[in-house]
C-alpha cells in the first residue's frame, strides 16, 4: 500500500493543509483508532483487521528507548531484551524476519548477527508522525514474508497553503537509568514543496531491576534525517530524504560482547502521481530506498576482559529496493498491482587475538558475504459484493536467489584456523551448495460484513513464504560449541486462518480476534543432536525444518464511563507447539496484557496502567533458547499530562511503582550475573518529558 494509508475506517489518506499531528491526534486509541474527520480519500480501500495505528507523541507513556519500546506498549507486542537499547519485538510468536518492518518506506536489516541492532534499533520514532501494526499476514502488499505481521512508521508529506515556518520541540528524562533525550521535527515550505529536518538524542546509563541489582544497558543514540519535497498541481509528489543514525557504547547484559559503534546511513526517493480525469487508473506509487549499516561489537573496550582472547566482530548489511505499484478503480473493485525488490548483503568477520593485543586475524566469516534478493509480483482486490460485505483478495509471487560469496575463505587462527564456512556446513549437514533459489507462491481472501448493531465481522485465509535470512541460511561461527547455518533450509510456509468482531457499542470500542497458523517447514534454531538432518552431536546451534502450529486469541475494549474517565483493556495469548518433535516453539509469550484508566479533563488528566503476564511454563528445553520457564508479573505505572501552558505540552510519571523485580520471558539470559537468570526488566522510574508545538 502507499505509505499515507493510515488505518481507520478507509485505507488510503492523506492529511490537508499540514494538519498532519492535529489530524492523527484525535481519539488516538490503542485499540479502536479513530482518523481524523479532515481527510481525504483518494481511493476507497478497507483497512486490513487486527490493525492498530499510534501517534506516539500523544501516547500517556515514559520516553522510550528505542522504537521496539513504543511497541512494546500496544496490545498484541511482546518484547525481548538484551540490554537497554535493541528490543526485539514479536507478534503472535513469530519475530525477527518473522516481521516486516518498514521506516518510511525503507527496509533495514541489523549489522550484528545476534541482534543487538534489529530494524526498530535504529527508527528515529520520536519523529515519526504515525506507527501502524498490522498483527499477523494482511495484506499482500508489503514485501515478501512478513506471517507475523508488519509494522509501518511513517512520516507524512508536510502541506502548506502558504509559506511558513513550524515544527516539535521536545525531550524527557527517566530517572532509573539517568536517561536524557531530545528531538526536533523542523519543516518549512510552501504549496509547491518543502524541507523537513528531523534530529534525536538519547543517552542513557545502566539501570536497576527491582531487586536493586545494576543491569548492564547503558547506550548513546544520535542521528538525524532530511528531506526535501515538490508538489506539481497535477497531482505528483515527489521527494527525497537521507538520514544517518549513529549509537555509541550499547552494553549487553545479555550478550558475549558489547557494541562500541553502530552507524546506519539511510537514502529514499519517493513518487506519488494522483491520475487526474477519473479513468480507471487513479494513482501510481514509485519509491527507492538504500540502507546501510556497519556495526562493531567485542568483549573488551566496554568491559573486563574474559576468556583467553580479544574478539571483535566487524559486520555490514547493506540492503536496497523498492516498489512501483498502480492504484485501479475497475468494475470489481479497488485493484492495486505492482512490483517490488529488495537485496540484503551481509558480511561479519570475527576477529581474534592475543589478550594483549588488539584482535587482527580473522578467526570466522561468520556471514560469509551473504546476499539474498526478492522480487515480487502482487495484486489485490477489494470487491464489494453489497454495501456491508466485501471481499478481498490478493496473491503474490517471489523470486528468490541466495549465495555466500565467502563460503571458501579459512580462518587464520584459533578454533577457525583452516576452516571454512563450507566446510562447518558440509561436516554438520551434508551440504556445499550455498547457492539457492526458491519461486514463493503467497495469497489471501478475506470476507469483511458489517452487521446491524454496530458490528464488523470478518474471516479470512492466508498463505505466506518466508526465505531463511542470512543467519539461518549462512551463519559460520567455529567457537566452543559453534553456531552454524545451513544453506539447504527450505523456506517456511504460513497457511493461516482468523475470525474476528470489532464494535463500537455506545461509544465503546471492542475488539476480539482469533487465529491459527500451520506452518509447513518453520525454520526451528536448535542445539545439535545428531537429529535427522543434523550429521553431529555436539552441542552446536543449527537450524532444521520442522512442521508447526501456532494459534492465538486476542480482545480489547475501550471506552468512557461519565465522560471523564477514560479506561481500556487487552489481551493476548498465543500457543505453539513443534509438531514434527512433539515439544513446545520456544519464545512463545504468555497470556499477557494491560488495563488502564484516566480521569481525563480539557487541559490535564491523572491515571494508571498495569502491565501484566502469566507466567510460561511450555517451554522448548532442548532448543537452547528459552532460558527456563518465566513467572508472571504485574507491573504499575502511574502518570499525568498537562496541555494547559499551550504550545507547551508536558508528561509526568512513574513506570513500575512497586518496584517489581521481573523478566520477560522472550528476554535472553544474563551473562554478566547468571544468578538474575534473564536480563530484568527496569525497577522504579520516575520521568518528565515535554514538548513545545510552534
Amino acid at each position: 500500500m502507499s505509505d499515507h494509508r493510515l488505518c481507520g475506517a478507509a485505507g488510503r489518506v492523506r492529511l490537508r493543509t499540514g494538519t498532519a499531528l492535529v489530524a492523527l491526534s484525535v481519539a488516538v486509541s490503542p485499540l479502536a483508532p479513530a482518523l481524523a474527520a479532515d481527510v481525504v480519500v483518494e481511493a476507497e480501500r478497507l483497512a486490513p483487521p487486527s490493525t492498530t495505528t499510534v501517534l506516539p507523541t500523544v501516547l500517556t507513556h515514559a520516553p522510550v528507548a528505542d522504537a521496539a519500546d513504543l511497541l512494546g506498549t500496544l496490545p498484541g507486542v511482546s518484547l525481548g531484551r538484551m540490554g537497554g537499547h535493541g528490543l526485539d519485538p514479536v507478534i503472535r510468536g513469530l519475530g525477527q524476519d518473522g516481521l516486516n518492518i518498514i521506516s518510511d518506506g525503507a527496509m533495514t536489516f541489523g549489522g550484528c548477527p545476534n541482534r543487538m541492532d534489529p530494524p526498530t534499533a535504529s527508527i528515529p520514532v520520536s519523529t515519526m508522525d504515525a506507527v501502524i501494526v498490522e498483527r499477523g499476514y494482511q495484506t499482500v502488499t508489503n514485501g515478501p514474508g512478513g506471517p507475523g505481521g508488519t509494522v509501518r512508521f511513517e512520516r507524512l508529506d508536510p502541506e502548506f497553503t502558504e509559506p511558513g515556518v513550524r515544527g516539535t520541540i521536545g525531550g524527557g528524562y527517566t530517572s532509573n537509568s539517568a536517561m536524557r533525550s531530545g528531538f526536533a521535527d523542523l519543516q518549512a515550505g510552501a504549496e509547491n514543496g518543502w524541507v523537513r529536518l528531523d534530529s534525536q538524542w538519547k543517552r542513557a546509563g545502566s539501570y536497576e531491576d527491582g531487586n536493586g541489582d545494576a543491569v548492564r544497558a547503558g547506550f548513546e543514540q544520535y542521528g538525524g534525517d532530511l528531506q526535501v519535497g515538490w508538489r506539481a498541481s497535477t497531482g505528483t509528489t515527489l521527494s527525497v530524504s537521507g538520514g544517518r543514525d549513529i549509537v555509541r557504547d550499547a552494553l549487553f547484559a545479555g550478550a558475549g560482547m558489547d557494541a562500541p559503534d553502530t552507524v546506519v546511513d539511510t537514502f529514499r526517493a519517493r513518487l506519488n502521481h494522483v491520475v487526474q480525469g477519473g479513468g480507471v487508473l487513479t494513482g501510481v506509487q514509485a519509491e527507492a530506498y538504500r540502507s546501510a549499516v556497519d556495526h562493531t561489537m567485542d568483549n573488551f573496550s566496554l568491559r573486563p576482559l574474559t576468556g583467553l582472547m580479544r574478539m571483535q566482530a566487524d559486520t555490514t548489511s547493506d540492503t536496497f529496493g523498492g516498489r512501483v505499484a498502480g492504484t485501479f478503480q475497475t468494475p470489481a473493485g479497488v485493484l492495486e498491482a505492482g512490483i517490488d525488490h529488495r537485496t540484503n548483503a551481509r558480511d561479519a568477520v570475527l576477529l581474534a587475538g592475543p589478550r594483549t593485543m588488539a584482535p587482527s586475524a580473522a578467526m570466522a566469516q561468520m556471514w560469509p558475504g551473504m546476499t539474498i534478493a526478492q522480487t515480487g509480483l502482487f495484486a489485490e482486490l477489494d470487491h464489494p459484493l453489497s454495501d456491508r460485505t466485501t471481499v478481498t483478495v490478493g496473491a503474490r509471487l517471489d523470486a528468490v536467489q541466495a549465495h555466500a560469496s565467502k563460503a571458501d575463505q579459512p580462518g587464520t587462527i584459533g578454533t577457525g584456523l583452516g576452516v571454512t564456512a563450507r566446510d562447518l556446513y558440509a561436516a554438520t549437514y551434508g551440504t556445499t551448495d550455498t547457492s539457492r533459489e526458491e519461486l514463493n507462491v503467497g495469497g489471501l481472501a478475506r470476507l469483511t460484513h458489517a452487521f446491524d448493531g454496530g458490528w464488523t465481522g470478518h474471516a479470512s485465509v492466508s498463505r505466506s513464504v518466508r526465505t531463511a535470512d542470512a543467519s539461518e541460511r549462512g551463519m559460520a561461527r567455529p567457537v566452543a560449541a559453534g553456531w552454524v547455518g545451513n544453506p539447504g533450509i527450505a523456506p517456511e510456509k504460513h497457511t493461516q486462518a482468523e475470525v474476528g468482531a470489532t464494535a463500537v457499542l455506545g461509544g465503546w470500542s471492542v475488539e476480539a480476534t482469533g487465529w491459527a497458523d500451520r506452518v509447513e517447514d518453520f525454520i526451528l534454531r536448535d542445539i545439535a543432536r545428531g537429529q535427522s538432518g543434523v550429521l553431529v552431536s555436539n552441542g552446536r546451534t543449527v537450524y532444521r525444518n520442522v512442521d508447526a502450529t501456532l494459534a492465538g486469541l486476542e480482545a480489547g475494549v475501550s471506552g468512557r464511563i461519565a465522560t471523564v474517565w477514560r479506561v481500556s483493556a487487552d489481551a493476548a495469548w498465543t500457543w505453539g507447539e513443534n509438531s514434527t518433535d512433539g515439544r513446545a516453539l520456544a519464545q512463545i509469550p504468555p497470556l499477557s496484557g494491560r488495563l488502564e484508566a484516566a480521569y481525563e479533563q480539557p487541559t490535564w488528566s491523572v491515571g494508571s496502567t498495569l502491565r501484566w503476564a502469566t507466567s510460561q511454563g511450555r517451554i522448548d528445553a532442548l532448543g537452547g533458547v528459552d532460558v527456563r520457564e518465566t513467572p508472571g508479573y504485574g507491573a504499575l505505572d502511574l502518570f499525568a499530562t498537562y496541555d494547559g501552558l499551550k504550545p507547551v505540552s508536558l508528561r509526568v510519571g512513574v513506570t513500575n511503582l512497586l518496584n517489581e523485580a521481573y523478566a520477560s520471558h522472550l528476554s535472553r539470559g544474563n551473562g554478566i550475573d547468571p544468578q538474575m537468570i534473564q536480563v530484568n526488566e527496569p525497577g522504579r522510574a520516575f520521568y518528565l518529558q515535554g514538548q513545545v508545538t510552534f
